[in-house]
This record gives structure tokens, sequence and C-alpha cells, in this order.
């Protein structure tokens, strides 16, 4: 049986373009950072001080919430915390037709809750015990998957993580040098962080000092300031995502088409060269 060499050609170069394109979509994806432009929310003041609420219809709230708008829930999870004296006693997240509560076990003294989202992960901060060490985490309830954020980054400064959602993208911020502090987000819990006022057209009068809550649009709110006028006071911000990050199974698309008009381009010119009169 006679080989059909091109073909075999193709599908070679296609196979290895696309193992090479598995091999680096990570380090694609890395190099695909979001950018982000800057809505002014105005004084922290009417924010209570603190940081916005930030719904998943990107409308926004005190954090007391006086709208009574629902945010406690992400998809098919619902967090509730049970408290007594302000103390929290249990941790209670369930999914819609489900009684198991899916924080069981978990004692309140042991962590701080912080977030979590629609895919039944949560974000909290372990406090030191005698076998583990005090940092955020990321609890995944369908896998029992726990990941400590990567804090390494940024020279190792001290960071403190506060928000997640569903793309596993999450926000904070870190205490600089001299003291300041700045927002931070990270693409995943295993990703080092990145200052967010690097990631911001048109930031160059504002500077993002915390970063408090993260949705699936990957919307982000936080507290910020004018630093040519420190004295005024923190001001509220809210970032919207103008290039968001392309899915891995995109890059595996552009990797093939363009292996396969490459490939198209090669063929054509050798066909031309064979049928070529001199």
């Amino acid at each position: 049986m006679k080989t059909n060499r091109p073909m075999t050609r193709t599908l070679g170069l296609l196979a290895l373009g696309l193992f090479a394109a598995l091999t680096a979509t990570e380090a694609l994806a890395d190099s695909m950072l979001p950018r982000y432009r800057l809505e002014d929310l105005g004084p922290a003041e009417e924010y209570l001080g603190a940081s916005p609420i930030l719904f998943e219809d990107g409308s926004v709230d005190k954090y007391s919430n006086p709208s009574g708008k629902e945010y406690l829930r992400h998809g098919e999870y619902t967090y509730l915390n049970i408290s007594v004296g302000g103390h929290p006693i249990e941790h209670v997240l369930k999914r819609d037709g489900s009684d198991v509560n899916l924080m069981s076990g978990v004692n309140p003294d042991d962590i701080r809750f912080l977030d979590f989202n629609a895919k039944g992960q949560y974000l909290a901060y372990n406090r030191q015990t005698s076998t583990d060490i005090a940092r955020e985490y990321v609890f995944d309830t369908t896998t029992s998957t726990k990941t400590f954020v990567n804090l390494s980054g940024l020279d190792g400064v001290s960071q403190r993580v506060l928000g997640l959602n569903s793309e596993g993208n999450l926000v904070g911020y870190a205490t600089l040098p001299g003291g300041v502090l700045g927002a931070t987000f990270y693409q995943s819990a295993t990703t080092e962080a990145i200052l967010l006022n690097t990631l911001v057209d048109g930031a160059s009068n504002f500077w993002l000092e915390t970063a408090g809550d993260i949705n699936d649009a990957g919307e982000i709110v936080g507290i910020g300031y004018d630093p040519s006028n420190p004295w005024a006071g923190g001001r509220a911000y809210k970032l919207v995502p103008i290039t968001p990050v392309p899915e891995p199974s995109t890059w595996l698309i552009f990797a093939a088409c363009g292996i396969w008009a490459g490939r198209k381009k090669f063929s054509t010119s050798i066909a031309g060269k064979k049928n070529r009169t001199f």
C-alpha cells in the first residue's frame, strides 16, 4: 500500500503543533493578562470606609447591604454564617436541592471564611495551628482539594487575599515597602500576585490600595486614592475588564488553524513549483 506522504507530513505537523500548544497553554495565558478601565464610585466614606459589595450583575452596595439584594449565593451554592454574639459557630455552604453542609467539620475557630464561587469552591484564611500554617487557601468541595495561595510574589511582601470568582481569579492587597498598601490580582491560587495598578488603563492619578471582591464577569471593587492629594480621603472604585484572557481551548483552535494555514500555503507553493514551466 502506497503511503500518502503529504498527508502523513500534515498530520505529523498538526500533532506536533497541538502538542506544543498544549504544553504552552499556561505560558500563553500568563502572557495575556487582562486590562481594565477604572470607574470612580465616589468617597469611601459613602461605603462606610470599606470595600463595596459587588454583585454578579455588576452593581455595588455598602457592605451592610441596605438594598437587601442576595449576595451570599453564587450559582447553585448558598453560604450562611451562624454566629452567637458576633462570634461564628458554624459555616454552612449548601448546594441547591441538598441538605448536606459542604463545610461540615470545619472548625470556625480554625479559619476565617472570606468568599466562595459558583463552582463550590471557597476561599478561607487558615489560622496558625500545630499542624498547619497561617495563610489563605482555596478549597474545592467537589474534589476535596485544598490549595494554598501562592504568596511568594512581589518580593515576598505581606499579602492578603479577599475575593474569589468562578474562573479561579483572586484579589486582595499587599503591604509594600514603607507600609504602602497595593491592590493585587492573581490569575489563580498558584500564580504570583500582580499589582492591579499595572493592569489598569488611565490610572496614573489613582492608586488602587485594596481589592475586596471580584465577580464572574471579572469586575473588581476596592478602595483607592489620589496620590497627588492623599489627604482628600479614600475613594471606592470598580474595575471593568476590557481585554479578558482567552480560554485554553481558544489557544488550541488558534494553534490548529495556524498550522493548517501554514501547511496549506506550503503545499500550494510546492505544487506551483512542480507545475512551473521553464
